[in-house]
């Protein structure tokens, strides 16, 4: 693919997926210098010129093959309603696990900015298996097991999803970006700032972005929260195809978007019932990174002891 005269994004968040990346393209995305799109996760760089078709449980196709932009001409619509003036912002966390995608950033816009937030893999894995577990995704029901079957999942192209581990091993897929881009271009951050104080971290990437970082972001929302619904039926109602979602989408224009948009995810964060990882568990996970863990500290400059 070469670059034409659509406009493309002057930076990307590029994962890890469950890491708080949709926390961040809405925090971001509030700052009137900077445009994301309302459609998110594009994935058009991992993509772009290709048709994937990823598989899913009982045969089913994951949700990506449906999602992903893979025309030029559509990935520009995207940014149709951007100002000149705004800077053009991509939110795509398969970004940094897809092989291919840093080098066709390169080879696209080559100046691009490159923002990454990490979350202990091992916890980021739990999130996800919560999260597919949220959306009657995972058919098994012990995180243990599901593990156990990744592999062959992967060998028969399953989605993204549920790559619980795979999408955990930061430090290949680190590699591929700093081997491409310098430094300069690339900001990792960790989970926990955005946990600890996410309007200092929105300012940080502000400023790394290029625009003015004195604007902090309402950040009172928590976004794509995992967990066990409570009721199953209520977070049917409440999910966008739903009947709640649908009269939602239809009331947006009298009530206002944004406000209907907090409150559906304030009330299916409500309705979520947080669950714990086994210690065993974790133990038994956690040899996978350890390996990794003083290299990856090394290559983005931050202590991970506490991994």
């Amino acid at each position: 693919m070469t670059r034409t005269a659509a406009r493309l994004p002057d930076f990307v968040v590029v994962g890890a997926a469950k890491a708080g990346t949709t926390a961040l393209h809405h925090y971001l995305g509030q700052h009137p210098a900077i445009f994301v799109p309302q459609r998110q996760e594009p994935s058009f760089f991992a993509f772009a010129g290709d048709s994937p078709r990823f598989r899913g449980p009982g045969g089913s196709q994951a949700s990506i093959n449906r999602t992903a932009v893979t025309g030029l001409t559509e990935y520009g619509h995207l940014y149709k309603r951007a100002r000149q003036c705004q800077v053009l912002g991509d939110v795509s966390p398969v970004y940094l696990y897809w092989p291919s995608t840093a080098g066709t950033l390169r080879q696209c816009v080559p100046r691009i900015r490159i923002i990454v937030i990490l979350r202990h893999p091992v916890d980021r894995a739990f999130s996800a298996y919560m999260h597919a577990q949220r959306e009657g995704k995972e058919p098994i029901a012990d995180f243990r097991e599901a593990l156990a079957a990744e592999p062959e999942r992967i060998a028969q192209d399953w989605g993204f999803l549920w790559r619980y581990a795979a999408l955990g091993d930061y430090l290949p897929q680190l590699r591929r970006y700093f081997d491409r881009f310098s430094s300069e271009q690339i900001k990792v951050v960790l989970y926990e700032d955005l946990q600890d104080d996410p309007v200092a971290l929105c300012r940080q990437l502000q400023a790394f972005v290029g625009v003015d970082a004195s604007l902090a972001p309402d950040v009172s929302v928590r976004y794509n929260v995992s967990g066990v619904p409570r009721s199953r039926g209520v977070h049917r109602l409440l999910r966008p195809g739903g009947v709640l979602g649908r009269s939602a989408r239809r009331a947006a224009p009298l009530i206002g978007k944004e406000r209907l948009q907090r409150w559906g995810i304030q009330l299916q964060t409500h309705n979520l019932e947080r669950r714990r990882l086994d210690s065993a568990v974790r133990s038994a996970l956690l040899p996978r990174f350890c390996s990794q863990v003083a290299e990856l500290g090394q290559l983005i400059g931050r202590d991970l002891s506490h991994w």
